[in-house]
């Protein structure tokens, strides 16, 4: 089973749990912290969130990620990562938001393989792994 931001925003209904979100939280940092100034952190929203429409084109979205990323520092830059545990860190699963990693857990439980794609740990939360640990 491969687990993606869908189920994280699922769990939150946090915007910057869903890529398109985490994206446009990055350009707000920026933004906030003066690397980038008002009229190129508007383009890249204008780019991002047009990236993300019924024709959801992938190279942009990739364009945009790294952009940001570099911006911030990363990959082994501090800023970089204090911006993740900032956007992603500290996502926790909402009351009655659940059901999805009450699935996963109990799928996990009967033996199937989970991989994911999120940076967040509310999967690891969910089915009891310190998915921290695990590097591939």
């Amino acid at each position: 089973m491969v687990v993606g931001a869908g189920v994280s925003f699922g769990a939150t209904g946090e915007a910057r749990a869903s890529w398109r979100g985490l994206l446009e939280h990055g350009v707000e940092t920026l933004r906030a912290l003066g690397i980038w100034k008002d009229e190129k952190a508007n383009a890249n929203l204008i780019l991002i969130r047009d990236a993300f429409t019924s024709a959801f084109e992938l190279d942009e979205v990739l364009g945009r990620a790294e952009s940001i990323a570099k911006a911030l520092g990363a990959p082994d830059g501090r800023r970089y990562a204090n911006w993740l545990d900032e956007a992603i860190g500290s996502l926790k699963a909402e009351t009655g938001r659940t059901a999805t990693l009450d699935a996963i857990k109990e799928l996990e439980q009967a033996g199937a393989l989970i991989l994911t794609t999120n940076y967040d740990d509310l999967l690891g939360d969910a089915i009891g792994l310190d998915l921290s640990l695990i590097h591939i």
